[in-house]
């Protein structure tokens, strides 16, 4: 459905992380009142156009994806899973035999003759999804650590940018315990790193409203 409601929160390419799934700004400093397709908490955006950039997100607001987005609304699997689905290999595989060569989009018409392969179970749907959810997160927070490491290193020289920084542990459990938040400067060098809001068409869930 069609929106340009300027009190939701609009979505577009250059709001994601690629690769990430997350968000670069928060989307309430940004002006409203363009229009795309109105999107639900739990709705997920996979981003058409040039696939190859992998922008994608699980929103958990209500918004409006504005540009080459692909509204997916889960109907016969969890949500979670469905969008650890669209970035599977085989997903992206399919999505990235795209048509046009300037402007590149995937063509739904081949996704929605498409099979994959879904566990049956909801529960398992979600203890995958969980999983891979707390991996994703393991590994930024490594990720972090290893460019607060890096700018200690470096002295903390250079051009600065701020960034949230979690001070954790790994305690005996093998679980990571977070010990403190701190609010630091890292080098222009480490990159920026802003506030994040942190088948067959029908075939096992896989429809577009």
């Amino acid at each position: 459905m069609q929106s340009s409601d300027p009190d939701l929160p609009q979505v577009e390419y250059e709001d994601i992380v690629s690769g990430e799934g997350t968000l670069n700004k928060d989307l309430h400093d940004k002006e409203g009142g363009k229009t795309g397709i109105k999107f639900y908490a739990g709705d997920v955006l996979y981003g058409k156009l040039r696939p190859y950039l992998m922008n994608w997100l699980y929103p958990q607001f209500n918004g409006v994806a504005v540009g080459d987005f692909w509204v997916l609304r889960a109907t016969e699997c969890d949500s979670s899973f469905l969008y650890r689905l669209v970035q599977t290999d085989g997903f992206q595989r399919l999505a990235n035999v795209s048509s046009g060569s300037k402007m590149p989009r995937a063509d739904w018409n081949l996704i929605s003759q498409s099979f994959f392969a879904v566990p049956a179970d909801y529960a398992e749907q979600r203890v995958i999804a969980k999983s891979l959810a707390e991996l994703d997160n393991l590994i930024t927070l490594h990720q972090r650590k290893r460019q607060w490491l890096k700018w200690l290193d470096e002295g903390g020289e250079g051009t600065h940018h701020d960034i949230d920084i979690l001070v954790f542990k790994f305690a005996d459990d093998m679980k990571i315990s977070v010990l403190c938040g701190v609010h630091a400067c890292m080098t222009k060098s480490l990159g920026h790193t802003g506030n994040r809001y942190a088948g067959k068409q029908q075939q096992r869930g896989m429809g577009v409203p």
